[in-house]
């Protein structure tokens, strides 16, 4: 691999679930934002407020990505728990979906989950496979699932 492809993001969000209240959140805060400067008919100390806290969550939410450095993918998340490391020789097998994909690893690393579900955009997703297909350390499976 050259040194670009090493030193490339790949953007992600959390499964459904999670992204969707996340990014709730975030636009309330925007709304509330909103709704004061109306309310004030001006900006007003709440206006600024509201607006600075969904600057900073959409900048968090943006934060989230993958990046493949010599044998190992690492996972940048928003709380310093949640970053991990993975060497990928332990990722079993990569489920594809068409928005997003899912990871099985073979239970050689140190979160308890043995897979995780991550949606990205179908660029984002093309980029990061062909990234791993490259990567000689990858010996997992690729499994893509076709609508019929």
């Amino acid at each position: 691999m050259t040194k670009k492809e090493t030193n490339q993001k790949f953007r992600w969000q959390p499964e459904l679930a999670t992204s969707i209240i996340y990014w709730s959140l975030t636009f309330g805060t925007f709304f509330l934002s909103s709704i004061a400067a109306f309310e004030a008919l001006g900006l007003s100390v709440l206006c600024v407020s509201f607006f600075i806290c969904f600057a900073i969550l959409t900048y968090l939410g943006q934060s989230r990505h993958f990046s493949i450095q010599d044998d190992r993918l690492i996972v940048h998340a928003i709380l310093k728990r949640n970053r991990h490391q993975f060497d990928l020789r332990t990722i079993e097998k990569i489920s594809l979906g068409a928005y997003g994909l899912t990871f099985i690893f073979d239970g050689h690393h140190e979160i308890e989950e043995s897979d995780r579900t991550v949606l990205m955009s179908k660029k984002t997703l093309a980029n990061f496979i062909s990234a791993l297909e490259q990567s000689a350390e990858f010996k997992g499976i690729i499994v893509s699932i076709k609508k019929s």
